[in-house]
């Protein structure tokens, strides 16, 4: 088992945000969560909702490397989004 951490920062107008790990919902009790995965490839999704235009960056690291970095938004004229990151854990 490999240790990855997910954080989020730079919330602008964002009310609600979950990630999901290979169909499995994580629990993140504020802003970041460091779990146990299996070494091979993953699928993250985050689910986000707030005002249209808000703005979230996404970290997912291993051992203090990035893996993942990227900042998602609320398309115009909508209340939430989601995103897909393909994780690959040594």
């Amino acid at each position: 088992m490999s240790k990855i951490k997910i954080e989020v920062s730079d919330r602008t107008d964002v009310d609600f945000f979950k990630f999901i790990l290979d169909g499995i919902p994580l629990t993140m009790n504020g802003t970041s969560r460091q779990i146990e995965v299996p070494a091979g490839d993953h699928t993250l999704t985050l689910l986000m909702s707030g005002e249209a235009g808000g703005t979230m960056k996404v970290v997912i690291s291993q051992d203090g490397k990035e893996l993942v970095s990227r900042t998602v938004e609320i398309p115009p004229g909508e209340h939430g989004t989601y995103d897909r990151y393909a994780v690959v854990v040594a």
